[in-house]
């Protein structure tokens, strides 16, 4: 079976492919990751992940679809919710002549889905801004820089440290350069 957006995340794909957010969730709780993956328990949508989202379906041109099938980023008056409002404020700045370069690392092609193999396990990624053979644009979206306390390090750190972005980064750029056998940059574009 071909992996597309709308099979992505299914339950099938899920056994038969790993993932980066699947290795982490494995490594927070084993339990809950594999509850989740044999389909006895089911994560609910957050907003962090609802409005990331919006935006990469923005950037992709499907956003209608995500609308659809996400009517909780609606208030009872049929109006977007003030996050989502807020991501297409976003989206119009990067849009911007001013933002020319942040732009022109989102020119890529959106929303690629590769599949591959690290060490003889099957693996899926999805890439925010693709340059084949050439770079990875990971899109985050964040409420603001401020530091984050881990509660398991006690210390503060940055968002990419605290949501172990590095393993992810790391995940996805060894899948590419296997399939281009050449490095492959992986940058991290941050929004708020």
């Amino acid at each position: 079976m071909k992996l597309t957006e709308e099979n992505y995340f299914n339950l099938e794909n899920n056994i038969k492919y790993t993932g980066s957010s699947q290795i982490k969730s494995f490594i927070s709780c084993e339990k809950a990751a594999l509850a989740e993956l044999t389909g006895e328990w089911v994560k609910e949508k957050n907003e962090n992940l609802l409005t990331s989202s919006y935006l990469d379906e923005k950037i992709s041109g499907t956003l209608e679809n995500f609308k659809k099938n996400n009517p909780e980023i609606f208030t009872k008056q049929g109006e977007l919710k003030s996050q989502y409002k807020h991501i297409e404020e976003i989206y119009d700045e990067i849009n911007s002549e001013r933002n020319a370069i942040f732009k022109k690392y989102l020119s890529g092609e959106h929303q690629i889905i590769m599949v591959g193999e690290i060490s003889g396990v099957p693996v899926k990624i999805k890439i925010d801004s693709f340059f084949p053979g050439k770079a990875i644009i990971d899109l985050k979206c964040v409420k603001d820089f401020s530091l984050i306390f881990n509660e398991k390090t006690k210390q503060r750190e940055n968002f990419i440290t605290y949501y172990d972005y590095i393993l992810q980064r790391k995940f996805v750029s060894r899948d590419c350069e296997a399939k281009y056998r050449r490095k492959i940059t992986v940058y991290n574009c941050s929004l708020y």
